[in-house]
This record gives C-alpha cells, structure tokens and sequence, in this order.
C-alpha cells in the first residue's frame, strides 16, 4: 500500500479474507474481499507493478490473475456460509480468468473446488469431470500439494456411483498422497470411505480398522473445511460395524 501497488494490494487482501475464513470471521473476510474487488474494478492497468506467484507461473496480467485468485476465495467464503449457487458461479468466473492468462495451478484449485461443489449437489458426473481435469492441470503445474484432495472427492464420488473398487483405488492414492505431503486434512474422510466401502462389502474386519482410523484422525487433525461429517457420524459408523461383525 505504501508503495502504491495496486494489485499487490489487492492479493494481499485476498490471501487476508482466506486466513479470516479460515478463522471463521467471515464478515470481516467479506470486506477485505470486497474491497480486493473494488481495487481490481478501479485499476486497468499498472506500470511497474508486481506479485507473489504461490505455486503459479508468473504471467505479466497481473489484473486477471489477482481477479482469478480473489474469485476463488470468494467462492470458498460461499461454500462456507452454504451458498453453493454463488460458489459455483464464482469458481467458473476464476477458472475463466485462469484460462486467460494459462494458469495451471489456479486452474487446477479451481476445478478441484468446483468438483466437490458438484459432489454436494449429487451431480456425479460433473464432479468426476472436474476432479480429473483438476488432477490434469496439477500435473502441469508440478504440484502435489493437493492431490489428496483431488483423490479424496475422486473417492467420494465413485462411491456414491456404486463404484467401490474404484472408490477404494483413489481413498487409498489420497491417503498416501496425504502422507507424502504432510497434509492430513482429507486423510480423515478417506478412512471413513474406506470403512463405509468394506462394510457394505461385508468386510468387517477391514470395515472396523478403519473405523477406528478414522475416529483417531479426527481426533489428531481435528474438523477441516470441506468435511462434510462430524465425529458423532464416525462413531456411529464404528459403533454400526461393530453391530455387525
């Protein structure tokens, strides 16, 4: 701001209302990302400007890629408030913006988080779609930081298709890929798919082991943003597999 960088600025401000969602003050994230908004709307162009490219290939429209990134993080404060329409929207907007300036690693967060929006809502099809082309784009990027989540929800969705060799394959990629990378946020729900995957194959055995994984993980992790149950549902799950053997 001292100096006068627009755009810098305005990223700043979108890396803040992440970390203040994160946080859960979201009324506070909502003005730091609107004013990120108002500064992109306001400022055409920059002379002499520059940017902090996380895991990007730097690209000399710094307005597009600031655009793309603040979108994306305004559709992770309407995932989080339960507005799954204007996430959607906001998340197609980005990935707009990223196939301007030919950002795989935005590209890629952003296909990530539009598939599991699509998981939300049931539309399978579409989630797997999102989920492969976000793996696709990752891989060009050279990044594996969120491989586990593309796999996870890869997971969750054959699941949900009634595929559960395939569902086991990518539960099981996604966990090692967690492993790997030190990031355990969605080793949790692996567990659990895992668990849910053998029960139903009558595999009990398997079935309580990662019953237990799972209660255990949420227990050292803790609740992450896109976990869509809670430790009473693991539980339960253990308790039921127990009923059963």
């Amino acid at each position: 701001k001292n100096n006068n960088k627009k755009f810098a600025q305005a990223s700043t401000l979108s890396v803040m209302g992440y970390q203040l969602i994160v946080k859960g003050d979201y009324a506070e994230a909502l003005q730091n990302l609107f004013n990120a908004f108002d500064i992109i709307e306001k400022t055409k162009t920059e002379r002499n400007g520059w940017l902090y490219f996380k895991g990007s290939l730097a690209t000399k429209d710094h307005r597009t890629y600031v655009l793309s990134q603040t979108q994306h993080v305004y559709s992770i404060l309407m995932n989080n408030t339960g507005n799954t329409k204007q996430e959607i929207f906001y998340l197609k907007e980005a990935i707009k913006n990223g196939k301007i300036i030919n950002d795989p690693y935005r590209l890629g967060l952003s296909h990530m988080n539009l598939g599991y929006a699509y998981l939300k809502l049931n539309e399978l099809d579409s989630a797997l779609f999102c989920e492969q082309e976000a793996l696709t784009y990752f891989n060009k990027a050279f990044s594996n930081k969120y491989l586990s989540n593309v796999f996870a929800w890869t997971g969750d969705t054959y699941l949900k298709k009634g595929n559960r060799e395939l569902a086991k394959q990518f539960y099981f990629a996604s966990i090692q890929s967690a492993i790997d990378q030190a990031s355990l946020g969605t080793i949790t729900g692996s567990y659990y798919g895992l668990s849910k995957c053998y029960k139903t194959e009558g595999d009990l055995d398997s079935s309580i082991y990662y019953a237990y994984k799972s209660v255990e993980s949420i227990q050292l992790v803790g609740n992450t943003r896109h976990m869509d149950f809670s430790i009473g549902d693991l539980y339960e799950n253990l308790a039921d597999c127990y009923e059963l053997d």
